[in-house]
Formats: C-alpha cells, structure tokens, sequence
C-alpha cells in the first residue's frame, strides 16, 4: 500500500495553515520525500547498525566474533545458574511489563533520560502496538526480580530493537548481551530477516550488527511562518554541526601538542 500511504500523507501535509515539517532518522531514499507538499532539504543525520537474518539462530550466534560468543555463553551458564530465565511478553502481558521497563529506565539514567518525559505517549502508542501484535517486550529475570528488558517492534519480517533498560549491579553486567543473543536467535527462528538496532552508533552494536543503513533529516516549511521557522532550523543545525566540528578539531590540536 506504498502509493495509498504517500497519497494520503501528501494530502494531511498539504491542509491549508504553515508548518514546519520536520523529519528526523529518515531512511535515505526513502518514499516519504514523495510526500512532501514543498521542496524539502534533505541531509545526513546519523546510522543505523542492522544485520541480516539467517533462517537459524545457531548460524548467527556461530558469525558473532569468537570472544564475544565465549563470553556471551559463559554469562548464560552464569546467569542460568542464578536462576535466570528469558521471558517473552507479548500482548497484555507486554503492557504490563512497560512499568517495569519504566521503573529500570529511570534507576539506570534518572533525570538525565530523554526517553521517560515521553513515556506516556509512548505507553498510548504500544496499546495499538499490542492489538496489532507489533510490539514484544522481552525480559531475562528470575522468578522475582527483571534483571535486563527489551522492547521491540516486529513489522514486516524486521525486528526493530527500541529501547533497554537493566540493573545497575556489576553482578548483572553481562545480561544485556545474554538477552540481544537471546532475542536475535529467537528471531531468526521464527522466520524474521533482519534485525535492526536503530538510530545511533552505540559500541555494543557493532558485536551484533555487519551493515549500516543511512539516516537523514528533511526539513521544508510551509506558508511564510513555515518558512521562517524552516530557516531558523538551518541556521540552528549548522550552528550545531559547526561546533561539534569545532570540538573535534579542538581536541585533535590538544592529542597532537600532547605527543
């Protein structure tokens, strides 16, 4: 239903009244350019690490970089010893488990996250998520406490990893690796060919993850107040890139004069 989508989407863009439309983490070459009612900028933002499935999740777990694979099978031994077992919430039960994503989210980054001032609107959207069977919320616990959690979206044959959340404890530190194992290999068992680890290059992907998908911003502006809005937009983004450029050179001058 490509054609549909973008005609509809053109058609709610174009309603009278000035907009910004602002569009961020949008795959390059995607469609929605199409439905832009208004020339749109268009320019780089940032990756996303994704890696094709296998129909086995024992051949993916095989590819996995041999000293992470040891690790990752000496910390399930571990972890099973203690009693830990892989729980997959889907439905209900993955409404339920939003709390509990929400209670180790906030004891993992308190007030520094940007993710819990919008988990309302977050919790409203995995309602229709959960009626849709397109969210699955993954947790590895024992019987009483969740130790490290996952919420995931699966559209598409895709499984998208959103956001985690674990305990702090060193003694659970290697749980969030156990768990992505678990998740991918479950996936590829159940017939799915990609999994995608979204926006940001996070070091941990890179043990999961063998290709990268291009992200980009489309910006344009609609009506006169639009288009102010728009060009302030710019003039903000390239003040950023200016002076992330502007660090980065700084501390190469400060690497060179310490050598």
């Amino acid at each position: 239903y490509e054609d549909t989508t973008i005609n509809l989407m053109r058609a709610w863009l174009s309603r009278p009244g000035g907009r910004l439309l602002d569009f961020q983490g949008v795959r390059a070459g995607s469609r929605l350019m199409e439905a832009m009612p208004v020339p749109a900028r268009c320019g780089p933002l940032a990756v996303a690490p994704w890696s094709p499935l296998p129909s086995d999740g024992q051949v993916f777990v095989a590819a996995l970089p041999s000293n992470f694979r040891r690790q990752v099978r000496r910390a399930s031994a571990r972890l099973a010893a203690d009693g830990v077992t892989h729980r997959i919430n889907r439905g209900a039960m993955a409404l339920g488990a939003l709390d509990t994503l929400r209670e180790l989210h906030h004891a993992q980054w308190g007030d520094g996250s940007h993710f819990l001032p919008n988990f309302d609107r977050f919790a409203a959207a995995c309602q229709l998520g959960a009626e849709a069977d397109e969210i699955v919320i993954h947790e590895l616990a024992t019987e009483q406490t969740v130790i490290s959690t996952v919420l995931a979206f699966e559209v598409a044959g895709r499984v998208s990893l959103y956001q985690s959340a674990r305990l702090t404890d060193p003694h659970w530190r290697e749980a969030p690796a156990v768990l992505l194992t678990a998740i991918i290999t479950d996936a590829c068992d159940r017939g799915f060919t990609e999994v995608d680890f979204l926006r940001g290059e996070e070091p941990y992907k890179d043990r999961f993850a063998t290709r990268r998908r291009e992200l980009v911003r489309l910006l344009a502006g609609k009506g006169l107040s639009g288009r102010i809005a728009c060009a302030s937009a710019v003039a903000a983004s390239g003040a950023t890139r200016l002076a992330v450029r502007s660090v980065r050179a700084g501390r190469g001058v400060l690497a060179r004069a310490k050598r």
